[in-house]
């Protein structure tokens, strides 16, 4: 194929989606709703003159993204072809056709070959591309953009013909769904194929001046690879790709390393150690590997955890006594550690009630705890001066890859915080950091000794007399309801999420030596602190690059205003926000709902709009007394 030296993609364009590749992913109707003029007009004088950093920065507002997306199509729209060419036009057309009755596999390796046959710099951009609107659809549920609203806005864009005609606007759907079909199946047509090949998209491209990235001739030098990657912005769809490139470096250097050192001794305390290297590193590699197949390692828990789930729930303490709320408790595939309907003392009274759905995963691996009198199980406290009512303890167990270390987390937990001196002395952050160091080490001695490596998140609330004092460890949250005096109701967050993303929790994952690629801890886990995971804490690890540590908050409720907690797992939050969600609470309460009617409201309310995750809420009612 042809690759006229002289043809030139603006490397403007690469800064629009590092920029478009942050927070701007979440905004809704991105590429669909037209930009203003005056911002797309500022946005390309900015990149004609090598300065659209000055004005792409991360507190610009929706209006700036809308101009920063609208001047991405007007690149592309205006470049010498078509990204595609039109040279593959007929070819990819006729792709698009085959698909209609081809197999997977024949569809796959079609339009695979014909991104093959691109030139190198149009490969590379294309990746790129590809890359960002996967993950503009991958968050759909948030910005209204899935992959058939995308290809509809980008396929004439990126493949048409160089002479239209009636056939050609015939052909208009199949470029839709070729589009598409790229879209969809982005890790099948790039990631496997660039890593076979040994590629990456920065193989390709090079700088040349500070306004275009020109088709080589040949391919480009390493020097020259190299020196794009030093004169690219530090924002984060760089650092993705500079951690993609470090983390294959670093792999490989450590395997060989460690493989010589194997070699050269007969010490068996020095294999164990080159052992746990090597599993940090295999971990690194296939971060799936540790999930046990059917009938395998782990598969006799899993199953057992699945027929709990199908039946009635676990409790532990004294029955429900909300009718309400039981039947929300039985209506859901999840285990549950729970007593009493309501609590408290002479001036604060409580009513919990909670729902937890499976949703469309294939497993449920939430957990949750309802304790509204903690002396029915700790009757010690009873006798602490310390302590007064209500004393009630209440949080939701968010697991991944399994259910185990969520099971675990609301057994030990509570029972750990409570067993610190500080519990009963009022040094409840002291209680609440140590209480999860220990329920950590409790749960990766268990895994160790049962043979599962899942993890789970936490976000936990004791309630003590008239404060809340909530300790959480991962991106389940926890909120509090505020009548304010119009009426409304205002959120008070009483808990902190903890991604890989945040720039606290990179510095100190980078620290340990580990790296954030893709917004996730290796590219695997999406959360940066958590109970269990033993894969990548010491010992089975070379450093702890996930945390146990809580975020811990202390809330003191002083009137009656103050009327509900809620507390729930990213099933929820991910597609309800904190007003929705409180103005469907306190309308479930003021229309006479118990707090597991209310639970059941928001839950339903998350699956309808789209949930992908189990769904799990707890709900507390704060009742005045006189």
């Amino acid at each position: 194929m042809a690759r006229p030296g002289e043809r030139r993609i603006p490397t403007a364009l690469k800064k629009l989606f590092l920029f478009l590749n942050g927070d701007a992913i979440e905004v809704e109707g991105l590429f669909r709703i037209p930009a203003d003029p005056s911002e797309v007009a500022l946005i390309k004088k900015a990149c004609d003159a090598g300065e659209v950093s000055k004005v792409l920065v991360a507190s610009a507002g929706e209006a700036r993204v809308h101009g920063a997306g609208g001047a991405v199509k007007e690149y592309l729209r205006t470049l010498p072809e078509p990204l595609l060419t039109w040279e593959l036009y007929a070819a990819f057309i006729d792709a698009a056709a085959l698909s209609d009755a081809a197999s997977g596999a024949q569809r796959r390796s079609s339009v695979a070959g014909l991104l093959e046959r691109l030139p190198a710099p149009n490969r590379a951009l294309a990746q790129v591309l590809f890359l960002y609107l996967a993950r503009l659809a991958d968050h759909a549920h948030r910005n209204h953009m899935n992959s058939t609203n995308l290809a509809m806005i980008f396929g004439p864009l990126l493949l048409r013909p160089q002479h239209e005609s009636v056939e050609s606007m015939l052909h208009d759907p199949r470029v839709t769904s070729v589009v598409k079909y790229i879209i969809d199946s982005y890790d099948l047509l790039f990631t496997q194929r660039g890593a076979a090949k040994g590629e990456s998209a920065a193989d390709a491209v090079g700088s040349k001046g500070s306004g275009s990235i020109s088709v080589p001739a040949s391919p480009r030098s390493e020097g020259e690879v190299e020196a794009l990657a030093g004169s690219a912005p530090p924002h984060k769809f760089q650092q993705i790709v500079e951690a993609i490139d470090e983390s294959i470096a670093l792999v490989q250097s450590k395997l060989l390393a460690l493989h010589k050192q194997l070699e050269a001794t007969d010490s068996m305390e020095e294999a164990i150690q080159i052992a746990k290297k090597i599993r940090t590193a295999k971990r690194i590699l296939f971060h799936d590997d540790h999930k046990p197949a059917p009938g395998g390692e782990g598969g006799a828990a899993q199953d057992a955890a699945q027929k709990q789930a199908a039946g009635s729930p676990r409790t532990v303490g004294a029955d429900k006594a909300d009718p309400a709320a039981d039947e929300s408790q039985h209506a859901a595939p999840a285990a549950v550690v729970a007593s009493g309907g309501g609590g408290g003392g002479p001036g604060l009274g409580l009513e919990s009630g909670y729902d937890s759905q499976q949703g469309i995963r294939k497993t449920m691996e939430d957990a949750h705890v309802l304790l509204d009198d903690l002396r029915v199980a700790f009757p010690h406290l009873a006798s602490a001066d310390s302590l007064s009512p209500p004393l009630a303890y209440y949080a939701v167990y968010d697991g991944h890859s399994g259910t185990e270390a969520a099971l675990e987390a609301a057994e030990v937990v509570h029972a750990e915080v409570i067993k610190q001196p500080g519990f009963v002395e009022g040094r409840m952050q002291e209680a609440l950091e140590e209480g999860f160091r220990k329920a950590d080490a409790h749960i990766l001695e268990k895994s160790a000794r049962d043979g599962w490596k899942n993890g789970t998140t936490a976000v936990t609330a004791f309630i003590l007399s008239r404060t809340i004092y909530v300790a959480n460890a991962g991106d389940s949250e926890a909120i509090m309801g505020q009548k304010q005096a119009d009426g409304s109701y205002k959120a008070v967050v009483l808990s902190h999420k903890h991604k890989p993303t945040d720039k606290d929790e990179k510095e100190r994952i980078r620290a340990a030596g580990g790296h954030v690629v893709f917004g996730r801890l290796f590219g695997d886990l999406a959360v940066s602190r958590s109970l269990g995971d033993p894969d990548y804490k010491k010992p089975l690890s070379e450093a702890n690059y996930i945390s146990a540590e809580p975020h811990v908050s202390a809330t003191e409720l002083l009137t009656d205003k103050d009327e509900f907690l809620i507390i729930g797992c990213d099933g929820v939050w991910d597609v309800v926000n904190y007003q929705e969600a409180l103005d469907l609470v306190a309308g479930a309460r003021q229309g006479g709902q118990s707090a597991g009617g209310a639970a059941q409201t928001l839950v339903k309310r998350a699956l309808e709009k789209g949930s992908k995750d189990n769904v799990t809420v707890v709900i507390v009612y704060f009742t005045w007394r006189s």
